[in-house]
């Protein structure tokens, strides 16, 4: 509505609908000096045909101001101290010397202290701060240019330990991995300091705006960034973990989330990573050192692929056999059969081996995924959750010259597009037999 050429919104509440119940409020909520300055020259609102209404922005209105948190004490008798925290988020981009755009992030708060007391009319605020009252020269409130403190001053080296924590929140790429590990070394140096900042953001209303942002990465950043150092570093971590005494609950919780990222991501790390062209192999089988140029086994794996020397490759627990075979399009074709353990290779013209078929009922022999003879199906599509099919008895393709076992189904794994894949052959529910295949020279 429009009054006096000004534009006015009327105020949405149930208790407060004109001047006299907004003044009770007031009154009843601030002291009298307080409620009479309040309340004194143009408040902002008016009553127009019995409504209340208010002028634009006179509810507060502040683009960086994120949410606001509060928090009591009572320090006698007669007064509690009431703590007002507004966090400031403000995100935009700006164009740099280089050309190109770059993000600019206000972060951080700042506070207001109000006093609550007993007086002759009640318990009353004897002070008063607007309800958008972030304060953006606050100390503890940054606006962060990253491409100017990191590419041109190199100002992020010197951020207080805060600045540092806030810095976080937006950055990415290469703007985030040299303040994580900064980070990661002033935990070091001082982790009582560090977990004061961490558990600081901990119960900030950052995470609530959800991706790109993420809090928890950042709170536990010291033990990521752990996982990742040498074994001496580690040493000296943990070392740090058992020592640093957290100053409050808070900090002490942000210990156990870096505690917990560390333990997670040092399990992931220890566990082999397998390339997809390593995923076709049995083991374990033992070999000397071997250099097989773009396939390089994983350690202990008898692998699909090029061999390194003649059969049987320095596998000393190779003894079939070989048994000359008709049928490649690429060398002499050989088959090789001993007790739990059948394979197929062929001869190249120029004098190297080529495996391309292993099957085995032996349960010593796994996958590198661990699946081995006497798993359970449900084994079998825990470890292999993604390209997996099953297949009848009378639709199991045959792709070697290895004859499947009898068998209920079978389940079939191939990662990416090509002719590798593993058959799980399966009896009642059970592995009895596994075969990894290069279908190419079937």
């Amino acid at each position: 509505m429009e009054a006096d050429g000004e534009i006015c919104y009327p105020v949405e509440s149930s208790d407060i609908t004109s001047l006299a119940d907004l003044e009770a409020r007031v009154r009843e909520c601030f002291a009298p000096e307080l409620a009479d300055a309040l309340l004194g020259g143009d408040s902002g609102y008016r009553e127009i045909d019995g409504r209340l209404f208010s002028a634009g922005g006179a509810r507060g209105e502040n683009l960086y101001l994120l949410a606001k948190t509060t928090d009591a004490a009572q320090t006698d008798a007669d007064h509690w101290t009431v703590t007002v925290t507004f966090w400031a988020d403000f995100q935009e981009t700006a164009v740099q010397n280089d050309g190109h755009s770059h993000t600019v992030a206000t972060t951080g708060y700042s506070r207001a202290v109000l006093d609550y007391a007993r007086t002759e009319e009640g318990w009353r605020f004897t002070s008063f701060c607007p309800s958008d009252g972030l304060d953006l020269d606050a100390e503890t409130v940054y606006t962060i240019d990253y491409y100017q403190d990191f590419e041109v001053t190199g100002a992020w080296r010197d951020y207080s330990d805060w600045k540092l924590v806030c810095c976080l929140i937006y950055a990415d790429g290469a703007y985030a991995e040299a303040p994580f590990d900064l980070l990661y070394q002033r935990f070091l140096e001082r982790p009582e300091d560090i977990l004061d900042a961490l558990a600081l953001l901990d119960s900030a209303p950052y995470r609530q705006k959800g991706p790109p942002i993420n809090i928890d990465t950042v709170v536990a950043g010291p033990g990521y960034s752990a996982a990742w150092r040498a074994s001496e570093e580690q040493a000296q971590f943990e070392a740090v973990l058992e020592t640093c005494r957290p100053r409050s609950d808070a900090a002490q919780a942000v210990l156990e989330k870096i505690r917990t990222a560390y333990a997670s991501m040092t399990a992931e790390t220890a566990q082999p990573q397998i390339a997809p062209e390593q995923e076709f192999a049995l083991g374990p089988l033992t070999a000397g050192e071997r250099d097989v140029s773009g396939n390089q086994p994983l350690p202990g794996m008898l692998q699909l692929g090029m061999q390194d020397g003649a059969y049987p490759w320095g596998y000393e627990q190779l003894t079939g056999t070989p048994q000359a075979r008709e049928g490649s399009d690429f060398g002499q074709g050989w088959t090789a059969a001993q007790d739990g353990l059948s394979l197929q290779y062929f001869t190249a013209d120029g004098g190297h081996d080529y495996l391309t078929a292993l099957q085995t009922t032996d349960p010593a022999l796994s996958t590198p995924r661990g699946i081995r003879c006497g798993d359970s199906a449900a084994a079998v599509r825990e470890a292999y959750p993604e390209d997996l099919t099953e297949q009848e008895p009378d639709a199991i393709p045959t792709v070697s010259l290895l004859p499947l076992p009898d068998c209920d189904s079978a389940w079939i794994y191939r990662s990416t597009p090509g002719f590798c894949r593993i058959f799980f052959c399966m009896k009642e529910d059970t592995v009895t037999a596994i075969q990894v295949v290069n279908g190419i020279d079937g």
